[in-house]
Protein backbone atom coordinates (compact mmCIF):
# COMPACT_ATOMS: atom_id res chain seq x y z
CA UNK A 1 0.00 0.00 0.00
CA UNK A 2 0.85 3.47 -0.39
CA UNK A 3 -0.38 6.86 0.37
CA UNK A 4 0.53 10.60 0.52
CA UNK A 5 -0.86 14.51 1.20
CA UNK A 6 0.14 17.40 -0.50
CA UNK A 7 -0.52 20.62 0.70
CA UNK A 8 -0.33 23.89 -1.46
CA UNK A 9 -1.18 27.45 -0.40
CA UNK A 10 -1.15 30.21 -3.53
CA UNK A 11 -2.10 33.80 -3.65
CA UNK A 12 -2.61 36.55 -6.66
CA UNK A 13 -2.40 39.83 -6.40
CA UNK A 14 -2.70 42.80 -8.71
CA UNK A 15 -1.75 46.48 -8.81
CA UNK A 16 -3.28 48.43 -11.52
CA UNK A 17 -5.72 50.93 -12.96
CA UNK A 18 -8.50 48.40 -11.50
CA UNK A 19 -9.55 47.61 -8.39
CA UNK A 20 -8.64 43.65 -7.45
CA UNK A 21 -9.24 41.77 -4.43
CA UNK A 22 -6.31 39.35 -3.59
CA UNK A 23 -7.29 35.72 -4.83
CA UNK A 24 -5.76 33.03 -2.36
CA UNK A 25 -6.31 29.48 -2.47
CA UNK A 26 -5.54 26.44 -0.07
CA UNK A 27 -5.14 22.90 -1.52
CA UNK A 28 -5.10 18.99 -0.04
CA UNK A 29 -4.53 16.91 -2.16
CA UNK A 30 -4.28 13.12 -0.80
CA UNK A 31 -3.73 9.82 -2.84
CA UNK A 32 -3.66 6.59 -1.98
CA UNK A 33 -3.69 2.95 -3.11
CA UNK A 34 -2.32 -0.80 -3.40
CA UNK A 35 -0.06 -2.96 -5.71
CA UNK A 36 0.71 -6.46 -6.07
CA UNK A 37 3.34 -8.24 -7.56
CA UNK A 38 3.38 -11.94 -9.00
CA UNK A 39 6.01 -12.53 -10.72
CA UNK A 40 6.82 -9.90 -13.87
CA UNK A 41 3.68 -9.01 -13.17
CA UNK A 42 2.10 -5.92 -11.45
CA UNK A 43 -1.65 -5.03 -10.43
CA UNK A 44 -2.36 -1.55 -9.00
CA UNK A 45 -5.19 0.53 -7.76
CA UNK A 46 -5.00 4.26 -7.01
CA UNK A 47 -7.31 6.83 -6.38
CA UNK A 48 -6.08 10.53 -5.76
CA UNK A 49 -7.61 14.09 -5.30
CA UNK A 50 -6.04 16.79 -6.69
CA UNK A 51 -6.85 21.33 -7.47
CA UNK A 52 -5.77 23.41 -9.68
CA UNK A 53 -6.27 27.37 -9.15
CA UNK A 54 -6.96 29.33 -12.59
CA UNK A 55 -4.23 31.39 -14.25
CA UNK A 56 -3.07 35.00 -14.92
CA UNK A 57 -4.57 34.58 -18.25
CA UNK A 58 -7.61 33.22 -17.55
CA UNK A 59 -8.57 35.39 -15.13
CA UNK A 60 -7.65 38.30 -17.33
CA UNK A 61 -9.40 36.79 -20.14
CA UNK A 62 -5.89 36.80 -22.13
CA UNK A 63 -5.03 40.35 -21.58
CA UNK A 64 -1.68 41.38 -19.55
CA UNK A 65 -3.43 43.66 -17.75
CA UNK A 66 -7.19 43.91 -16.58
CA UNK A 67 -9.45 46.24 -18.47
CA UNK A 68 -12.51 47.06 -17.14
CA UNK A 69 -14.43 47.14 -20.34
CA UNK A 70 -13.85 43.40 -20.06
CA UNK A 71 -13.78 42.35 -16.43
CA UNK A 72 -12.31 39.87 -14.38
CA UNK A 73 -13.41 36.36 -15.10
CA UNK A 74 -14.95 34.63 -12.46
CA UNK A 75 -13.70 31.18 -13.29
CA UNK A 76 -13.76 28.67 -10.42
CA UNK A 77 -10.50 26.56 -9.06
CA UNK A 78 -10.60 22.99 -10.73
CA UNK A 79 -10.99 19.91 -8.18
CA UNK A 80 -10.73 16.15 -9.89
CA UNK A 81 -11.25 12.74 -8.19
CA UNK A 82 -9.20 10.28 -9.99
CA UNK A 83 -9.42 6.47 -9.93
CA UNK A 84 -7.30 3.81 -11.98
CA UNK A 85 -6.84 0.26 -11.86
CA UNK A 86 -4.17 -1.41 -13.92
CA UNK A 87 -1.89 -4.22 -14.69
CA UNK A 88 1.95 -4.18 -15.95
CA UNK A 89 3.87 -6.70 -17.46
CA UNK A 90 7.83 -6.63 -18.22
CA UNK A 91 9.92 -9.43 -19.67
CA UNK A 92 12.64 -8.99 -22.64
CA UNK A 93 10.58 -9.98 -25.48
CA UNK A 94 7.27 -8.56 -24.58
CA UNK A 95 6.16 -5.84 -21.94
CA UNK A 96 2.54 -4.65 -21.55
CA UNK A 97 0.32 -2.15 -19.49
CA UNK A 98 -3.26 -1.61 -19.40
CA UNK A 99 -4.71 1.17 -17.52
CA UNK A 100 -8.94 1.96 -16.79
CA UNK A 101 -9.51 5.55 -15.45
CA UNK A 102 -12.25 6.96 -13.86
CA UNK A 103 -11.96 11.29 -13.27
CA UNK A 104 -14.76 12.99 -11.72
CA UNK A 105 -14.25 16.81 -12.25
CA UNK A 106 -15.55 19.56 -10.46
CA UNK A 107 -15.66 23.13 -12.10
CA UNK A 108 -13.02 21.67 -14.77
CA UNK A 109 -11.54 24.15 -16.98
CA UNK A 110 -12.33 23.71 -20.65
CA UNK A 111 -11.73 25.73 -23.57
CA UNK A 112 -14.66 27.74 -25.33
CA UNK A 113 -13.59 27.53 -28.72
CA UNK A 114 -12.48 31.34 -29.18
CA UNK A 115 -8.74 33.23 -29.14
CA UNK A 116 -7.92 35.62 -26.74
CA UNK A 117 -6.07 38.56 -27.23
CA UNK A 118 -2.88 37.14 -26.69
CA UNK A 119 -3.35 34.00 -28.36
CA UNK A 120 -4.51 31.35 -26.13
CA UNK A 121 -8.00 29.84 -25.71
CA UNK A 122 -11.03 31.25 -23.43
CA UNK A 123 -11.27 28.92 -21.18
CA UNK A 124 -14.67 28.71 -18.77
CA UNK A 125 -15.41 26.21 -15.63
CA UNK A 126 -17.47 23.43 -16.07
CA UNK A 127 -19.72 22.50 -13.10
CA UNK A 128 -19.52 18.68 -13.42
CA UNK A 129 -18.07 16.63 -16.15
CA UNK A 130 -16.09 13.47 -16.28
CA UNK A 131 -13.63 11.39 -18.05
CA UNK A 132 -13.44 7.53 -18.60
CA UNK A 133 -11.60 5.39 -20.87
CA UNK A 134 -8.49 3.15 -21.07
CA UNK A 135 -5.14 3.25 -21.84
CA UNK A 136 -3.08 0.49 -23.48
CA UNK A 137 1.25 0.13 -23.88
CA UNK A 138 2.79 -2.74 -25.63
CA UNK A 139 6.26 -2.91 -27.04
CA UNK A 140 7.16 -6.53 -28.15
CA UNK A 141 11.10 -7.10 -29.73
CA UNK A 142 10.81 -9.92 -33.24
CA UNK A 143 14.16 -11.28 -33.17
CA UNK A 144 17.16 -9.32 -32.67
CA UNK A 145 16.65 -6.41 -35.45
CA UNK A 146 12.94 -5.66 -35.29
CA UNK A 147 10.84 -4.31 -32.46
CA UNK A 148 7.49 -2.71 -32.62
CA UNK A 149 5.40 -0.65 -30.41
CA UNK A 150 1.40 0.39 -29.61
CA UNK A 151 0.14 3.41 -27.36
CA UNK A 152 -3.37 3.38 -27.37
CA UNK A 153 -6.11 5.75 -25.20
CA UNK A 154 -9.88 5.50 -25.60
CA UNK A 155 -12.23 7.36 -24.03
CA UNK A 156 -15.43 9.45 -23.37
CA UNK A 157 -15.17 13.01 -22.13
CA UNK A 158 -19.25 14.31 -21.18
CA UNK A 159 -20.19 17.08 -19.28
CA UNK A 160 -23.17 16.34 -17.19
CA UNK A 161 -24.54 20.06 -17.56
CA UNK A 162 -25.22 19.72 -21.72
CA UNK A 163 -25.05 16.19 -22.38
CA UNK A 164 -22.42 16.90 -24.74
CA UNK A 165 -18.53 16.11 -24.97
CA UNK A 166 -15.83 18.09 -23.80
CA UNK A 167 -13.45 20.01 -26.29
CA UNK A 168 -10.39 19.33 -27.67
CA UNK A 169 -10.77 15.53 -26.17
CA UNK A 170 -10.96 13.04 -29.08
CA UNK A 171 -12.04 10.02 -28.22
CA UNK A 172 -9.27 7.91 -29.25
CA UNK A 173 -5.61 8.35 -29.73
CA UNK A 174 -3.01 5.85 -30.98
CA UNK A 175 0.80 6.03 -32.14
CA UNK A 176 2.41 3.39 -33.40
CA UNK A 177 5.76 2.33 -34.64
CA UNK A 178 7.80 -0.36 -36.15
CA UNK A 179 12.05 -0.33 -36.24
CA UNK A 180 14.66 -2.01 -37.53
CA UNK A 181 18.00 -2.05 -36.33
CA UNK A 182 21.12 -3.60 -37.67
CA UNK A 183 24.88 -2.64 -37.00
CA UNK A 184 23.96 1.12 -36.06
CA UNK A 185 21.77 1.46 -39.13
CA UNK A 186 17.64 2.21 -37.94
CA UNK A 187 15.06 2.72 -40.11
CA UNK A 188 11.65 3.33 -38.00
CA UNK A 189 8.20 4.33 -39.15
CA UNK A 190 5.57 6.17 -37.08
CA UNK A 191 1.37 6.02 -37.62
CA UNK A 192 -0.37 8.59 -35.20
CA UNK A 193 -4.38 8.51 -35.59
CA UNK A 194 -6.05 10.59 -33.86
CA UNK A 195 -10.01 10.44 -33.66
CA UNK A 196 -12.83 13.02 -33.78
CA UNK A 197 -13.22 16.27 -32.01
CA UNK A 198 -14.57 19.16 -31.08
CA UNK A 199 -14.06 22.81 -30.78
CA UNK A 200 -16.79 24.09 -28.70
CA UNK A 201 -18.77 22.68 -25.23
CA UNK A 202 -22.02 22.73 -27.90
CA UNK A 203 -20.37 20.38 -30.27
CA UNK A 204 -21.34 22.80 -33.24
CA UNK A 205 -17.87 22.78 -34.32
CA UNK A 206 -15.87 19.61 -35.38
CA UNK A 207 -12.20 18.61 -36.15
CA UNK A 208 -12.01 15.66 -38.26
CA UNK A 209 -9.86 12.72 -37.68
CA UNK A 210 -6.74 12.16 -39.23
CA UNK A 211 -3.55 9.49 -39.88
CA UNK A 212 -0.27 10.63 -40.47
CA UNK A 213 3.09 8.35 -41.41
CA UNK A 214 6.29 9.16 -39.94
CA UNK A 215 9.50 8.01 -40.93
CA UNK A 216 13.40 7.95 -39.96
CA UNK A 217 16.26 6.74 -40.92
CA UNK A 218 19.26 6.78 -38.91
CA UNK A 219 23.18 5.92 -39.08
CA UNK A 220 25.75 6.10 -35.77
CA UNK A 221 29.53 5.38 -35.44
CA UNK A 222 31.64 5.90 -33.19
CA UNK A 223 31.54 9.85 -33.00
CA UNK A 224 29.35 10.27 -36.22
CA UNK A 225 25.84 10.42 -36.08
CA UNK A 226 22.77 11.23 -39.25
CA UNK A 227 19.37 11.07 -39.22
CA UNK A 228 17.09 11.34 -42.16
CA UNK A 229 13.63 12.48 -40.62
CA UNK A 230 10.48 12.21 -43.06
CA UNK A 231 7.03 13.77 -41.58
CA UNK A 232 3.60 13.44 -42.98
CA UNK A 233 5.08 11.68 -45.66
CA UNK A 234 1.32 11.06 -47.13
CA UNK A 235 1.61 15.18 -47.38
CA UNK A 236 -1.85 14.55 -45.43
CA UNK A 237 -3.76 17.59 -44.54
CA UNK A 238 -5.02 17.47 -41.03
CA UNK A 239 -5.84 19.94 -38.05
CA UNK A 240 -5.67 19.35 -34.26
CA UNK A 241 -6.90 22.34 -32.80
CA UNK A 242 -8.91 25.70 -34.02
CA UNK A 243 -11.24 28.18 -33.07
CA UNK A 244 -14.35 30.01 -33.76
CA UNK A 245 -14.70 33.49 -35.38
CA UNK A 246 -18.16 34.96 -35.66
CA UNK A 247 -19.78 31.57 -36.00
CA UNK A 248 -17.25 30.43 -38.84
CA UNK A 249 -15.09 27.66 -37.91
CA UNK A 250 -10.99 28.31 -38.14
CA UNK A 251 -9.06 24.87 -38.31
CA UNK A 252 -4.99 25.27 -37.99
CA UNK A 253 -3.37 23.13 -40.64
CA UNK A 254 -0.45 21.24 -39.47
CA UNK A 255 2.32 20.86 -41.49
CA UNK A 256 2.42 18.85 -44.97
CA UNK A 257 5.28 16.46 -45.74
CA UNK A 258 8.09 18.08 -44.47
CA UNK A 259 12.09 16.57 -44.31
CA UNK A 260 14.85 17.27 -41.70
CA UNK A 261 18.69 16.30 -42.12
CA UNK A 262 20.53 15.91 -38.57
CA UNK A 263 24.07 15.62 -38.34
CA UNK A 264 26.17 15.19 -35.07
CA UNK A 265 29.94 15.04 -34.35
CA UNK A 266 31.46 14.11 -30.81
CA UNK A 267 34.83 15.66 -30.31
Amino acid sequence: MFGDVQYRYTTFNYNGDVDFTKRTWSFLNPKGGITYTLGKTIFYYSVGLSHREPTRTNLFNGSDYLDSNIGLNTIKYESVVDHEIGIKHFCDVLSFQGNFFYMDFKNEFMPLGVILPNGTPQVISVNNSVKRGIELDLTAKFGERFKGSINQTMMVSKIYDTRTEAPLAPNTVGNYSFGYDYKGFAVNLLTRMQGQSYLDIENNYEIPSFTTLDGNISYTNKNYFGMLTIGNITNQKYYTNGSVISGVRQLYVNSPLNVFLTLKYTL
